[in-house]
């Protein structure tokens, strides 16, 4: 019997897990975004366009280079040449030592996520906001009060403390979430009149 999965979350995590169990598990992937990517996040405004999520992102292992390489062969990812500073309160700019190249959607960052959304089940602007245990599997819940489900497995891949509320007191391994630390951080985003003449 094919095991059935439902992964919350279609950042990068999720879109990749997703990926990985296609074949073996049928697969819905939800997200309460109106569409793919999480953190790879393009907004369109006033004619420009701002890659205001993540920054860039790294390949350390030949398995997730393998992973993507058909994104790279495509296109859809790219090396990035960029100088990169990090900010911190009451200090100078530090440019950061890089030591591996970096990679970034192409020709925005939710390039990347629509790129892997292509072949997966993914349900958009679903917010779950329960997650229950019954005799016939997970059944979650969304804010517009439709169930989902049943399901044999459940993953969540949004942040710790909005998978803390989601899987509630009876989660095993809550205590890992209350553990977790998020740092927020701000995103500037600059429109200009004219070119800066900065190479892509």
């Amino acid at each position: 019997m094919t095991r059935k999965i439902a992964i919350i979350g279609a950042g990068l995590a999720g879109l990749t897990l997703a990926h990985r169990l296609r074949g073996s598990a049928e697969i819905a992937v939800f997200d309460k975004s109106w569409r793919p990517g999480g953190r790879l996040s393009t907004r369109q405004k006033a004619g420009f366009q701002f890659d205001h999520g993540a920054q860039y992102f790294t390949i350390r292992s030949d398995e997730f280079r393998d992973f993507l390489q058909p994104a790279l062969t495509e296109g859809a990812v790219r090396p990035w040449d960029a100088r990169v500073v990090t900010l911190e309160a009451g200090q100078h700019p530090v440019e950061a030592n890089r030591d591996e190249p970096i990679y970034v959607g192409a020709p925005s960052m939710n390039t990347l996520p629509a790129f892997l959304a292509k072949e997966i089940s993914v349900s958009c602007e679903i917010e779950i906001d329960d997650c229950r245990r019954e005799p016939e599997g997970w059944l979650l819940s969304d804010r517009a009060g439709i169930t989902h489900g049943p399901f044999d497995w459940v993953v969540s891949t949004a942040p710790a403390p909005q998978s803390r509320l989601l899987l509630g007191e009876d989660f095993a391994a809550k205590a890992g979430f209350d553990a977790v630390r998020m740092r927020g951080c701000f995103s500037l985003m600059l429109g200009f009149e004219s070119s800066l003449g900065i190479a892509w």
